[in-house]
């Protein structure tokens, strides 16, 4: 992956970041708690008989790249900083 990539992506992620920062502080995300049934057609049915494993793995899946994503934006900034400083 090149540079303008990850900055490509984290620009892309920078408002669900902060969306998700400003739940969290504000105390209205509650990701830990039971999300019960999805009602979205068929998906709602599959997603109902499999239980809280296909959300569970789903929350997981988006925390993973959101973390991701954000430690690229975090260590880009780092390689700016010092990139400015030679």
């Amino acid at each position: 992956m090149s540079n303008a990539e990850v900055v490509a992506a984290a620009r892309t992620a920078r408002p669900v970041v902060a969306m998700h920062l400003e739940m969290v502080r504000g105390g209205t995300c509650h990701a830990a708690s039971d999300t019960g049934m999805i009602h979205a057609g068929s998906g709602g049915q599959l997603a109902a008989a499999q239980g809280s494993a296909a959300t569970a793995g789903v929350v997981g899946m988006a925390g993973g790249a959101l973390l991701a994503v954000s430690g690229a934006a975090w260590l880009l900034g780092i390689r700016r900083r010092t990139a400015g400083k030679s």
